[in-house]
């Protein structure tokens, strides 16, 4: 297992996970710059945690919730 660091942090919009980092910093970010980033359109940060199982199959990660996002659904299961 992979352990993570505060230094490893890289956050993401989950309504445009795709389009890659938040403002395309590829650094930790802070409380502030997130906050700046909610008040801009940002409804979900997301932050993937590299401490991970072996098996796969359960990936960490931390979502800030600042207001209500499109409803998503996948396969699988998510533990909350």
């Amino acid at each position: 297992m992979a352990s993570h660091h505060g230094a490893d942090d890289r956050w993401y919009d989950l309504t445009d996970f795709g389009a890659g980092t938040l403002g395309g910093l590829d650094r930790p970010l802070t409380p502030k710059e997130r906050n700046r980033f909610a008040e801009r359109g940002t409804a979900v940060a997301l932050l993937l945690l590299k401490s991970r199982l072996e098996s796969g199959h359960l990936l960490p990660a931390v979502l800030e919730l600042y207001r209500g996002s499109p409803p998503r659904s996948h396969d699988g299961e998510e533990f909350v």
